[in-house]
């Protein structure tokens, strides 16, 4: 294969190179691609995720979210019912989205046990962190680098879903 690679680099143009041996590594590395199932599947730009959880208590965890974690409610998006219980909200945070609801045929409550975790991309993961370690978030991995190339630490919220903020590591 090194050697089809050199060819496909002198395809500048270099007076001393085989021209039938370029044309059989072109047709070579075509007839490969054609045959190659594609490494990566294009996602319509429209095409997004927006997790859902589920809380006993929603408005304890607008008012928590938002101080622990820096989100802002939605208001547009709240729903309440005739008893005043709010059925369905979402909140932001640096565009990342989150819906809420309390338990129904969605989902049960998160104390019978969590089975999620939510990664949400941060611009600030060091003072994202203080923020949360001064309302006392209980956090369950400290911050670090991971190896994968982020900053991040993960916190459990007041019903314990599981939240891991990141941020990437510059290579500059």
């Amino acid at each position: 294969m090194t050697d089809e690679i050199d060819l496909v680099r002198c395809l500048s143009g270099d007076a001393g190179v085989d021209r039938s041996a370029l044309a059989r590594v072109r047709e070579s590395l075509m007839n490969h691609l054609a045959n190659s199932p594609p490494a990566v599947v294009s996602v319509p730009a429209s095409a997004h995720i927006t997790p859902y959880l589920i809380y006993d208590d929603v408005a304890r965890a607008l008012r928590w979210l938002s101080g622990a974690f820096g989100f802002a409610e939605r208001e547009d998006e709240r729903l309440v019912d005739s008893q005043g219980t709010i059925q369905h909200a979402a909140i932001e945070l640096q565009g990342a989205v989150v819906m809420m609801g309390p338990p129904s045929v969605h989902g049960d409550s998160p104390r019978l046990g969590v089975s999620s975790m939510l990664d949400v991309t941060v611009n600030d993961v060091e003072g994202h962190y203080r923020r949360a370690r001064a309302a006392d978030a209980e956090v369950v991995i400290d911050l670090e680098d991971a190896p994968w190339g982020v900053r991040r630490y993960q916190a459990r919220d007041l019903e314990g879903h599981q939240w891991q903020f990141s941020q990437p590591i510059s290579s500059g």
